[in-house]
Parts: C-alpha cells; structure tokens; sequence
C-alpha cells in the first residue's frame, strides 16, 4: 500500500527564507507533505496549543538552525525551541541541521541581544545531545535533509497517510456538519437548489478581500507584534491558483496552505522594501482566516465550479476534499490561457 508522510518544519523564518524553500522543495520532490508555519492557519487558540494540534498529525520532524534564536513567547522561549521541545515529547523522529559556521551567515539577521546569543548557543547545544548534521548553504542542507529524511523512514516508519478508499476503516460520505451547515445557508441564501443558476454569485473580475494575520518582530519598539491585513484579488485570480490543486482533490487545509504560500511572497517582498527603508522590523508569519478559506471554498461550490469528492485521500475522516466539475475544468483552461495581471492591493489594521 502507498503512503505518504508528513514532516514539520520548523526553524527561524526570516533569516533562513532561502532554506526554507529549498527544503520545501526537497521534501515534495521526495512525495513528503511539508507542514510549516507559512502554512498554519488563522486560529483563537494560544500558539503553543495550535502548534502542538498540528505536529501530532506529523510523522516527522525536521530542525534547521542559522545564527537566530527567534520569537519568543510569554515565557521568554523561542518558538523554535518550544516546537523541538514538542516533538521531542511526542516522540516524533527528528532530525536536526544546524549550520556548521553560523557566524558566516548575512550579519543583518544576527541576534544583536547578548541574552538571545546565550539562548541560541544553549539550544544548539541542548540539540547536538543527539546526532545532527552540518549544513553550509541551502543547497546542500536540502540535500542532508533529503538523504537523512529517507533513510530515517526506511529505519523508523511512521504511520503515514493512504487514500481514502484504501483505508482499513470505511470513510466514505464523512462530511463535516459545519461544511454542510455552511453550503446549506448558502443555497438557501441563494434561492436555488444544489445545482442550479449561479447568476448572483460573486465571480470573476469580482474583489474578495482576504482577511490574513501577519506576525514578526519590531526591533524598534523592542518587541512581537501582531497586525490582521485585508488583501483583495479577484474571484478570477483565486481560481486560477487554486484551481490547479482540485484536479485530483484537496482539502480546505491545502486550499489555505496555498494562499498562505501567495501570501508569504508578498511579506518577502514587504520585508525587502523594510529593509532598503532602513526599517529594523521583520515579518516572520503570515496566516490566512480560516472562514475566508470557506468562503471561497463555498462560493466555488455556489458557482458550480467544484464539488464534494467521493474517494478522498484521508487523514482526517471529519475533513470534506474537493474536486472540479466539468464547468471547473472549463473555466481553469480559460482562465490559465488568459492569466489575469491586476496587482493585489493590500491594507493593514493594527489589532486592538
């Protein structure tokens, strides 16, 4: 039986951007399921729970450390440090890369503060208790991760993920309640039964604002920060991003993956114009609201563009996955050959 696996990622994220990639890049080109911080979603519970949740869906765990100790949280740990910690006590396989000379990387992301150096060196060394590798430059750390990833699943293998229709218990027609409750309003509102005319339906050069959380550190004001961001595209640029994924079928947990992979282009982007403005302030998260992720998902549904999938890959039974229609398929030929080029434009609120 086939299976897949999932690895979380976890590291500093501004400092090591072009790891993060390459590494990323590795792990599905091995037909591993990254799982990394760009992609968790908006969520009201505390960090630590939300990071704790995700990693026990994961098969194993892989550390990349620079020459940052990273974000801390109200206890004065590094969110990095608190996410081995987790691992650790869930037992997850980990494998940890730490740079072999981490004084030679750019000195523009060095932790400045001599207690963040103290912390950084005591958790490489409370890393180093177990066998790690050495890395130097992004390519050659994808390549030890690729490596020492695949021999550790020969050695210790995970649980893993297979399709739906080959799991051992029957998942078929496990729908969420509130995906259901959510399409039902939805048509109800919309005057029409589960197919029909979508006329009323936001659609095409139509804006969505996107609500999204960023986070990141203020060097200037000596502290974490935390800001909620609308950014618009339009119905026809969400399609033609997202489209792609549903040939097969995905669920909403990889619908918002992608977005939150768009979304940390622009804060590479943001944090290059901070910089060239002599700003001292870095944006290490961005995360996607998860009932905008539904209502795109829905009013995709609403437009006749995807259904539900009837064979769904499975790791969680309660999670509903999605697949185009005839209509889909269509539209995403036409929208692929004639690709939109209107700019996102993007505004940001300050949280009370």
């Amino acid at each position: 039986m086939d299976k897949r696996y999932t690895v979380f990622l976890s590291s500093t994220f501004i400092d090591l951007a072009d790891e993060r990639r390459a590494v990323t890049r590795a792990f599905l080109d091995l037909d591993y399921i990254p799982v990394a911080m760009e992609g968790f979603p908006a969520s009201s519970d505390p960090p630590l729970d939300l990071i704790e949740s995700i990693l026990r869906d994961c098969d194993y765990y892989v550390l990349v450390i620079g020459n940052r100790y990273g974000s801390l949280d109200e206890n004065l740990v590094s969110y990095t440090e608190r996410e081995y910690d987790l691992a650790r006590s869930l037992d997850i396989p980990t494998l940890a890369f730490l740079h072999e000379h981490p004084g030679e990387l750019p000195a523009k992301w060095l932790d400045t503060d001599p207690k963040a150096q103290e912390n950084l060196e005591r958790f490489r060394k409370k890393v180093q208790s177990h066998t790690v590798k050495n890395w130097t430059t992004a390519e050659n750390l994808a390549s030890a991760v690729g490596f020492s990833l695949t021999k550790e699943t020969k050695s210790h293998q995970a649980e893993g993920w297979v399709r739906g229709r080959f799991a051992a218990a029957p998942t078929a027609d496990v729908d969420s309640a509130r995906l259901k409750q959510r399409i039902a309003e939805l048509e109800s509102e919309l005057g029409r039964n589960s197919r029909g005319s979508a006329e009323n339906v936001a659609s095409g050069a139509d804006t969505f604002a996107v609500r999204h959380t960023v986070s990141g550190v203020d060097y200037e004001e000596g502290g974490n920060f935390s800001a909620v961001r609308t950014t618009e595209w339009t119905w026809s640029q969400l399609f033609a991003s997202l489209g792609p994924l549903m040939h097969d079928q995905a669920s909403a947990k990889t619908l918002a993956h992608a977005l939150n992979g768009r979304l940390s282009k622009e804060v590479d982007s943001e944090n290059a114009e901070l910089e060239q403005e002599g700003r001292d302030i870095r944006i290490e998260r961005a995360s996607i609201d998860s009932e905008d992720v539904d209502t795109i998902i829905y009013t995709f549904a609403a437009q006749g563009l995807i259904e539900r999938a009837t064979a769904a890959f499975s790791l969680d039974e309660t999670e509903t996955f999605w697949c185009l229609t005839t209509v889909g398929e269509e539209s995403l030929i036409a929208l692929r050959a004639q690709r939109s080029t209107a700019e996102s434009v993007s505004t940001i609120r300050q949280d009370d």
